[in-house]
């Protein structure tokens, strides 16, 4: 269940060191909305440089079982180079430059997203819910 999809630049990686070999942590800002991403990648298996546009889907994983979301991704998100799979652990709200904002925290397996939003976007997501994320390099 698609709940956005958007087009991003690639404006930071490994900003604050890189602390693990194969892993970069990627700032990304949407060309359309005011939304910035935050994502950790391997680095080896998508590899991304500074200034890459890249398109970012954020998806609801139907059904808790695994075998379902298995056949389910491999139904649906064939064409993207990169998928992963996660929980929402963490759904803070803050004022930034004195605009009101929510920020959504989800882990992939040890691999973290911070998602910095308007604060009335995407009511959907809920601490607990199973997420997909896709992205494909432009």
């Amino acid at each position: 269940f698609l709940i956005c999809r958007d087009l991003f630049k690639v404006i930071g990686k490994d900003f604050d060191g890189k602390k693990y070999e194969k892993t970069s942590r990627i700032l990304m800002q949407s060309f359309f909305n005011d939304v910035e991403l935050w994502l950790d990648v391997h680095a080896y298996y998508f590899p991304i440089t500074f200034g890459d546009t890249v398109v970012v889907g954020l998806n609801i994983l139907p059904d808790s079982s695994f075998t379902n979301s298995d056949k389910y991704i491999d139904n649906n998100f064939h064409n993207f180079n990169y998928l992963m799979t996660g929980v929402i652990f963490s759904i803070q709200t803050m004022k930034i430059k004195n605009v009101k904002k929510k920020i959504i925290h989800a882990s992939f397996g040890g691999l973290l997203m911070k998602l910095i939003l308007p604060f009335n976007s995407i009511s959907l997501l809920h601490i607990g819910t199973r997420i997909l994320v896709s992205i494909s390099k432009i």
